[in-house]
C-alpha cells in the first residue's frame, strides 16, 4: 500500500509538471488506468478489527449437528441435507461432502440484478487441478456459482448477452496456497460499482473492478450444482463446509474483516 501511495505522489507530480503541455492527454491516460490500482488499495485497507456487517438474506451455520434440515438463522426457507454428515466445524458442528452425491438444497435464493456477497469457511480435502468442485451452485449450467476449479477459486453468474447463450461475468483468484484438510475463511462479492473481489482468510487475493454488469439468476445448492436442471446435479466438492451467508449487498474490507475475526 506504501508502495502505491508512492507511486501515486509521483502521477500528481506528473500531472502537474505535463499541465497546458502536449503531454497532459498522455498522463491523463495513465492517470485513468491508475484507477484499479486505487481500487485494489481501497480494498486492501481496513480498520484492525473490522465492522459487522448488516444481516444476511440467508445463513446456515450448520450448528444442528444431526437430522436432515439446516436451518435458515436469517429466517428464511431450511435447507435439506442429501447425504452429507455432520461433523465437527470452525465453532460447533459443520457438514462434510463427499464429493460424490452430498448436498445441501436450499431452494432458490434469488440474486437477479444486485450486489451480493456470499461467505463462508471450507475444509478441502484436496486442492486438485483434476476436476471442479462447486462451493455454492446455481440450478443448471453454473449461471451462479462459488466454484474451486482446478486450484483456482472462480466466483461467476450469468447474464444476458448477445447471443443466444448466456454470457459469464467471473473472477478468477489462484488458490494454490489453500492446503488440504485446513480451514479457510473465503467471501466473494459483487458489486454493480466497484466490481467483483475475492477474500481468504480476510486478505483480498482478487479484483476485478470492470466486472460490474448484474446477474439475472441466483444460488441454490451448498456442494453441488445443477447442470442440465435441479434433477441433476454434478461438480460435487469434497471436504467440510460452515457457516455460509449469503447477502444481498457487497461487503466492505471491514466487514470481510470483521467476519473472519469474529468466527475465527
Amino acid at each position: 500500500l506504501d508502495t502505491i501511495d508512492e507511486l501515486e505522489g509521483y502521477l500528481q507530480q506528473a500531472q502537474t509538471l505535463a499541465s497546458t503541455t502536449p503531454y497532459q492527454s498522455h498522463v491523463d491516460y495513465i492517470d485513468q488506468s491508475f484507477d484499479a490500482i486505487r481500487a485494489i488499495r481501497s480494498k486492501s485497507r481496513s480498520s484492525t478489527w473490522g465492522q459487522a456487517p448488516a444481516k444476511p438474506i440467508a445463513r446456515y451455520d450448520f450448528d444442528e449437528g444431526r437430522g436432515t434440515r439446516a436451518r435458515n438463522k436469517a429466517g428464511g426457507e431450511a435447507g435439506w441435507v442429501h447425504n452429507a454428515q455432520w461433523t465437527q466445524g470452525r465453532k460447533g458442528s459443520a457438514l462434510y461432502f463427499n464429493g460424490q452425491d452430498s448436498y445441501v438444497d436450499l431452494s432458490p435464493i434469488p440474486l437477479s440484478d444486485t450486489d451480493y456477497s456470499i461467505s463462508l469457511w471450507l475444509k478441502p480435502e484436496d486442492v486438485t487441478f483434476a476436476r471442479v468442485q462447486q462451493l455454492l451452485g446455481a440450478e443448471a449450467w453454473n449461471r451462479h456459482a462459488l466454484v474451486l476449479e482446478r486450484g483456482t477459486l472462480m466466483l461467476t453468474h450469468r447474464h444476458a448477452g448477445n447471443s443466444w447463450r448466456n454470457t459469464r461475468t467471473q473472477l478468477r483468484a489462484k488458490a494454490a496456497e489453500l492446503k488440504p484438510n485446513s480451514w479457510y475463511h473465503v467471501v466473494a462479492t459483487f458489486s454493480k460499482t466497484n466490481g467483483m473481489a475475492i477474500y481468504i482468510n480476510g486478505v483480498l487475493v482478487g479484483l476485478d473492478p470492470s466486472l460490474k454488469t448484474p446477474s439475472e439468476y441466483g444460488v441454490r445448492y451448498i456442494g453441488a450444482a445443477g447442470s442440465e436442471g435441479p434433477d441433476s446435479l454434478h461438480e460435487y466438492f469434497s471436504g467440510v463446509i460452515d457457516d455460509v451467508a449469503i447477502y444481498r449487498n457487497e461487503l466492505s474490507p471491514d466487514e470481510v474483516r470483521f467476519l473472519y475475526r469474529s468466527q475465527s
